[in-house]
């Protein structure tokens, strides 16, 4: 099954000039919706401008592993690693593959055994059962049940046409010793590694440097390293991490959960050389003359090879030069965009310039460097323009079939998903489009030349590959049609713990203080911030009231002049991650929201902790104070006012 094209849309300079206003026209913005992603052809006369020379521009390439990218045999991996980790600390032969190959000359990988039993025990539990589990992405029945139930193997004898006896003997000659203790595991809730590493260590790290190593420069006393106490530790014998008893105990192996259970951790690693622009041009220019068609099958047969070691580099995330201030007026200079006319991002203070979103960044590919699947911070839009070199293929599905893109990836890999939340904000995963295509999510192709620009709306997923040696510029806007995605990123960002990249209260704060000052105002955007802004303070002052006596005091900090502008000393909650806006729950002492900020990026200290006021209320968080950041009465005085002028003018 073939992807279907974007729509391509050629403006006219006079439409550039404007481009939000072009975007947010309504055959444009239904065209977005329904597809996601829109090519836009520049036209004759259209001269985008170089702030930079190729050779000023120095970076070290990302290298790109591409069978490690698909997600579905990157778990395969992690679980042979897990296997073999099992299998080392308890003294027994390693498995020397990540699949059995059957008598019918078909692979059986033990990974998809092992999730397949796990889905079978899910379905086949009463309702009264799954109801208790329904949040356990891991449901698991002792080994003796999985053995003895004909169900079971003949619902698998049917999932990977094979025969069931052969299925049982790949099963109890594989996987039964590291299943049993994966269950016991996860009996006592232990099954998720006991805390996460700011950079941990994945199993299928390509650097064979091990903890121990690392730390073989540090002469301080060994403590435990999530507790941070000296006593009664023990160290892992695969990471060689130190732990205490209370916070790790390896009692059924000498090893942590980290390195047998596995942490789902993968990141790429970094090439040591450094390159400038135009050496990555000499070194990887290579002609483009292959057929989409070709380029695709060579692509995603090289993702889809696990045994494959092909690997490329990638300049990806590159900051912008810094440039005059004083640029030509030009809306679709990237640099300009951010701030174009009817862009939200003017609410945010011109000097605050956010690496990524606000700022241009800039990316380098090869061929077959890829950018993988994933939707841009706070479902932004994000504009792309080529400015030379080989083609870019671009995929995109489309808003509506995000949540069914989500399922299909949770039901593919569910063990990953309980260990990392947050998986598809990480840039590190591919599924090949025909495989989504046949689960029925639509995909759409994009392929992009140089002068062309690429759209992508709000909630869209994309991803890609280079087609060769090419150079693109990458940055984010907003319109009055994206605020309610803003809103609903944030609610999926504190489900995946993920930060935001700035505050949406504030940023609908500061579009109603303009609306009181002002005299022109864009009325339906002003109406759906009031609306929200007041369903948020309605919900806290809600939460405020169950939280009752649990807050020994209440302490409003002294509210400085960077904290009213956006992007500048947000508070994130230590547990979901979300910027705490108006109020927050913590034991520790604090006297100003630039005193915290400070803090609150390295410290591991529980005594200096700060929790939403909805966590703390669900997590029972003990006796501490609340802390108000906004204060509550000028945010009602300004609802009030607000109103006030509505009525009157609407």
């Amino acid at each position: 099954m073939e992807c279907k094209n974007v729509p391509v849309l050629h403006p006219t300079l006079e439409e550039l000039a404007n481009p939000i206003d072009y975007l947010s026209q309504r055959h444009i913005k239904q065209l977005g919706i329904q597809y996601g992603l829109l090519k836009l052809v520049t036209p004759d006369g259209f001269q985008y401008p170089r702030h930079y020379r190729n050779s000023s521009i120095k970076f070290c390439p990302r290298l790109q592993k591409l069978s490690y990218l698909d997600l579905l045999n990157r778990n395969r991996l992690f679980f042979f690693r897990q296997l073999n980790n099992y299998l080392t600390v308890k003294g027994g032969a390693k498995i020397s593959q990540s699949y059995v190959l059957m008598s019918n000359n078909r692979q059986v990988f033990l990974y998809d055994l092992f999730i397949k039993i796990l889905e079978f025990s899910k379905t086949e539990d009463s309702p009264k059962k799954r109801a208790k589990h329904s949040g356990d992405v891991l449901q698991m029945v002792p080994v003796k049940e999985v053995l003895r139930n004909s169900k079971l193997w003949f619902h698998l004898t049917k999932a990977f046409g094979a025969d069931s006896e052969e299925l049982r003997t790949i099963f109890v000659e594989n996987i039964e010793g590291f299943y049993k203790y994966v269950y016991r595991q996860s009996q006592s809730h232990l099954y998720t590694p006991s805390f996460r590493d700011a950079y941990p260590k994945s199993l299928l790290s390509d650097s064979e440097e091990t903890s121990a190593e690392e730390d073989e420069e540090d002469e301080e006393e060994p403590e435990c390293c999530i507790c941070h106490k000296n006593k009664k530790l023990q160290d892992c014998e695969l990471c060689h991490k130190t732990y205490c008893q209370s916070c790790e105990p390896l009692t059924d192996t000498s090893a942590c959960n980290s390195c047998i259970l596995g942490n789902g951790y993968y990141g790429f690693a970094m090439d040591t050389q450094v390159f400038s622009i135009q050496q990555f041009k000499d070194n990887y220019s290579v002609p483009d003359t292959e057929s989409v068609a070709t380029l695709e099958t060579e692509f995603w047969s090289a993702v889809g090879d696990i045994e494959s070691e092909f690997t490329v580099p990638y300049g990806a995330d590159i900051p912008y030069p810094k440039t005059p201030k004083n640029l030509a007026d030009l809306s679709m200079d990237l640099l300009n965009l951010p701030h174009a006319k009817r862009s939200l991002l003017n609410y945010l203070p011109r000097d605050k310039e956010i690496s990524g979103m606000t700022v241009p960044w800039i990316y380098v590919g090869t061929r077959f460097s890829t950018f993988c699947w994933h939707m841009e911070d706070q479902y932004t839009f994000s504009a792309n323009y080529q400015v030379e070199g080989a083609r870019k293929i671009w995929y995109c599905i489309s808003p509506s079939y995000v949540d069914k893109f989500h399922s299909f990836l949770q039901k593919l890999v569910p063990d990953l998903f309980s260990r990392q939340k947050d998986i598809m904000h990480q840039l590190v995963s591919l599924v090949p489009p025909d495989v989504l295509i046949a689960n029925g999510i639509p995909v759409y192709r994009a392929v992009q030349t140089p002068g062309e620009f690429i759209v992508t709306f709000p909630k869209c997923y994309h991803a890609g590959f280079n087609a060769g040696y090419n150079l693109n510029e990458a940055v984010n806007f907003i319109n009055d049609f994206w605020l309610d995605y803003g809103l609903e990123a944030d609610a999926e960002y504190r489900l995946t713990n993920k930060r935001s990249v700035f505050d949406m209260n504030e940023l609908m704060i500061v579009i109603l203080r303009d609306f009181t000052v002002s005299s022109t105002f864009d009325g339906p955007l002003v109406r759906n911030c009031f609306r929200s802004l007041l369903n948020a303070v309605n919900r806290t002052m809600k939460l405020l009231t169950l939280l009752g006596d649990n807050g020994e005091r209440k302490v409003l900090l002294p509210v400085e002049d960077s904290k009213k502008l956006i992007g500048e000393n947000e508070i994130y909650c230590t547990h979901c991650q979300c910027i705490c806006t108006f109020a927050f729950v913590s034991p520790g002492k604090f006297s100003s929201v630039t005193e915290i900020t400070a803090l609150q990026e390295d410290q591991d200290d529980p005594l200096q902790d700060i929790f939403c006021i909805e966590d703390s209320i669900t997590l029972c968080v003990g006796k501490g104070s609340v802390y108000f950041v906004q204060d509550m009465d000028e945010v009602n005085a300004l609802l009030r006012n607000v109103g006030t002028k509505l009525d009157k003018c609407c």
